[in-house]
């Protein structure tokens, strides 16, 4: 079996790193970016460090929005970005929570 070859990547919060975050987010008018994250960003993308965002999302399970609006924010955020000549190059969200509106996102912790 090869090995693979290890490779560095940037994983970055979404809500306070990425974007100013307001306590729940959820409207595009909420998304704001960080000031001066589009350049360190780009920093990393130049030097082909992938860069990955992850952020809990239990406005999904609270019933404020859906998965797929979800994924249309952070095509938003990119869109954003990309004006600036950066990009994030993979966004994972976790839609649970403890105390979920919607029962299948109820936290199974």
């Amino acid at each position: 079996m090869a090995r693979r070859q290890k490779q560095p990547a940037i994983i970055l919060d979404r809500d306070g790193v990425l974007i100013d975050r307001p306590l729940l987010t959820w409207r595009k008018s909420q998304m704001k970016l960080s000031k001066g994250i589009a350049g360190e960003i780009k920093f990393f993308n130049e030097k082909k460090v992938p860069v990955i965002v992850i952020t809990n999302q239990s406005v999904v399970a609270r019933g404020l929005i859906s998965e797929k609006g979800v994924v249309n924010l952070h095509e938003l955020l990119n869109k954003r970005l990309k004006k600036s000549g950066a990009h994030v190059d993979k966004f994972y969200f976790c839609p649970h929570h403890p105390s979920a509106n919607l029962k299948r996102y109820e936290n199974r912790k």
